[in-house]
This record gives C-alpha cells, structure tokens and sequence, in this order.
C-alpha cells in the first residue's frame, strides 16, 4: 500500500507530526511511504530534526510550494491545487493530511476534478480548530460562517476526520448527521520522557539550584499570553520566569527594554531556541507551568505535557484550557485577560508550595489517551483494517477515558 502524507508547511509541530505518522506507518508491511513536503523544508531546521533521521525510509517529494504571506483564503487555494498535484503524480492508495485547517473549507470543490481521487484511494485529514463549537453568543454573521463551515467540511472529499480538540467533536456529535459518522478523536501526541529530578534539569540549563520558577515554554510570543503574564509577574518578585523557546521580535523588544532589568538580575531566563530535548526539561525545571492563552482555540499541547511531567499549570479559563484543566486536575485557571486575576493565580500558584500534581485516576486515564503511542495507533487504525491486520494493542479510545470521568465537555466562548 502505497501512504502519501501531505504537509505544505513546515514550522511549529507540523513535521512533528508527520514524523511520527510516517514512524507509525513503517511499521506496518507492506506500506510505502511518500512525504509531500514544502520546497523550502529541506533547509529547515526542523527538517534536520525531525525527519531527516527517517529520511532513508521513507521518499520525499520537495514539490509543494511556500504558503508564507499568503492570504489564508489563497493558501487554502494553493494547498488544494498542491494536494491534487501529489495525487496526480502518486496515484496513492491512502492520503494523510496532518493540517485540514482551511484546506477542508475548499476541498470540496475537488469532488469535480476526475484525477483527485483513483478508484479505492482513501482520505483522512485532521483538523485543529473548530472555533463553531467555542462561541456561545454570535452575530448572525458568525452562526452563518459557522454553518458554512460545517456544510463545506461534510461536503469534503475525506472519508475519515480527525478533530484534535474534544470540544468541536463533541459538538459534531451531539448535532448528528453525516459528518458526525465521520468524525474520530485523535489524540495529543506527548512522548513519554524519563524523569528528571527539578534540582538536575535546572542544572542542565544552568539555572539556579533554589527559588520558584514559573516557565513558559514553546513558541514565545503574545498569541501565549507572554506579553499579559510579563507585568503581572510584578505581583510575585520572590518568583523567577523562564521562558524556553524561540522568542518573537515584539515578545524580544519587551525583554531588551522594559523587562531588561529583571532579565540583568535574573528574574527572567530566556532559551531563546528551537527546543526538542530541552523541552521536557524546561518543563521539569518548572515549580508551575504557564499556559495564559488569552485567545487560544483548540488544545494546548504543554499543558497535557506538563501533567505528563507531573507539574501543575497556570493557565487560561477560556476554551479547552478552562474546560480541560479543572476537570482533569491538571492545576489552576484565571482570567488572564485581567491583570488583577492572573496576578492573585501566580500569587496563589506560588503559595500552594506544589510543584507536583497529587495521584488522580481522571488525569491518569487523560494521559494515557495522548501519548505518541496512542496517535499512531489512531492514524494507522484504518490502513491496518484495509491491510487485514489485527488492531494495534495501543489503541486507546476517548470513550475510555470518559469513563473514567463524568464531567461533561461544555461548549466555552471563544475569546
């Protein structure tokens, strides 16, 4: 069986995922494997990073074209004109697609074009957001988009979507029809890393040794809230801030003017860097991690690492982050938006003292459903069943987990 995994972009967790896809992929027989990646990708550090150690396994083609600043619109133009292309030229027997985000809202318009799908070719693509699900109070404008969306998502080519975020997946179902027959869970993919004790991976890093440490790690920029959680760390100056990752320019401006005297004393410690095994001990490192999103829709990937590493989040009270955190005991939640409640929950973070989430058997059941091993088991779960091969003994479904949990996922306004 011949796999084409489509991914035109390259930045953040996107070869991310296709690696791990294509890693799960190989390890079925008798299934080839073809990436379909941008053209700039095979310069990019994350390509060195993350594919190029399965590079000899798999094929590659450097065909697709750069989306950067693009319209949203036109990219997704450029994407599905780009996917029609790679099928074109592979005549694949299954298509991955890591990122349906847009691409889906114009695929439909493929069901016209003979070439698009061969006789037995099979679709599966995963989406991110399903903003539709979070707004509990819309314009007539936003319920219309909102329908549009949804029309052109089950009028897509694809025979299985994935959702990341249980919140639109929930919706999808409750609302029925034929997208919801469609429509699967796919799991947050977190790597199971050794324990580092706190005291080792902060010497790794070349941190201090004592003092509370709250970290933020990831992409550094306002769209995390770092330009929110900066000031109000005026409220807990015994406290030290890490922020471990590659940081944005106006994120960068902040730190070289206005915070530079806390970053020349050490209140503030910046990786500014691509992490990969850096992560997770920047994550150990942390007495609290900090997620104050203030507009994020869909799953906050560190906070389900975090509770992995065993360390309590300060996070948003918005979307997934406000709906996900209480109810699996992940740590604590504010309005991050107001200076005065995101200042009293880093306040009230630091003085709980603890920096190592408690036993609870909901939180336990959450993290066994998102671990790597679990997201390949739900990318391959339909190539294995084309294959005749037997389930994968990974596999770990949503259902379970709710089981294990009685609390219901509620739709949460969007910020």
């Amino acid at each position: 069986m011949h796999v084409i995994i489509y991914e035109p972009d390259f930045l953040g967790h996107r070869l991310n995922y296709v690696r791990l896809i294509a890693i799960g992929l190989l390890g079925l027989p008798g299934v080839h494997v073809t990436l379909c990646l941008n053209q700039f990708a095979r310069k990019s550090d994350e390509f060195d990073l993350l594919l190029r150690p399965i590079s000899s396994k798999v094929s590659i083609d450097f065909s697709e074209l750069s989306l950067a600043g693009r319209g949203a619109i036109r990219a997704a133009l450029n994407k599905s004109s780009g996917l029609r292309r790679a099928v074109e030229r592979h005549r694949p027997d299954h298509v991955i697609i890591p990122y349906g985000d847009g691409l889906s809202q114009v695929a439909r318009f493929a069901r016209a074009t003979p070439l698009f799908r061969k006789a037995g070719t099979e679709y599966e693509v995963l989406m991110l957001r399903g903003g539709f699900a979070y707004r509990t109070r819309q314009t007539w404008r936003q319920r219309l988009a909102d329908e549009a969306g949804l029309l052109s998502l089950g009028l897509a080519p694809w025979d299985i979507v994935h959702y990341l975020d249980p919140i639109p997946y929930d919706f999808i179902q409750r609302r029925g029809g034929m997208l919801a027959r469609r429509v699967d869970l796919m799991p947050e993919p977190v790597e199971s890393s050794p324990p580092v004790e706190q005291s080792s991976a902060r010497r790794q890093l070349g941190l201090p040794d004592n003092g509370f440490l709250f970290c933020v790690p990831g992409v550094i920029d306002a769209r995390k809230g770092v330009d929110l959680l900066l000031p109000a760390m005026q409220a807990v100056p015994d406290a030290t801030l890490l922020l471990a990752g590659p940081v944005s320019s106006d994120i960068r401006k902040l730190l070289a003017g206005t915070y530079r005297p806390q970053v020349a004393a050490g209140r503030i410690h910046v990786i500014d860097r691509y992490l990969t095994d850096e992560l997770p001990l920047a994550i150990a490192a942390s007495n609290v991690v900090c997620t104050p999103y203030p507009n994020h829709v869909g799953p906050a990937s560190i906070a389900v690492r975090a509770a992995a590493a065993g360390r309590p989040v300060l996070s948003s009270s918005d979307g997934w982050l406000g709906a996900t955190v209480p109810r699996f005991a992940l740590g604590m939640t504010c309005n991050v938006r107001d200076r005065a409640s995101l200042e009293a929950g880093l306040v009230a973070a630091m003085k709980s003292g603890a920096d190592k989430l408690p036993p609870d058997p909901a939180r336990e059941r959450f993290l066994r459903f998102n671990t790597n091993a679990n997201f390949q088991a739900t990318w391959t779960r339909r190539i294995r069943h084309r294959l005749n091969l037997a389930p994968d003994p990974n596999a770990i479904s949503w259902q379970w987990v709710l089981d294990g949990n009685t609390t219901a996922l509620s739709s949460h306004q969007e910020g």
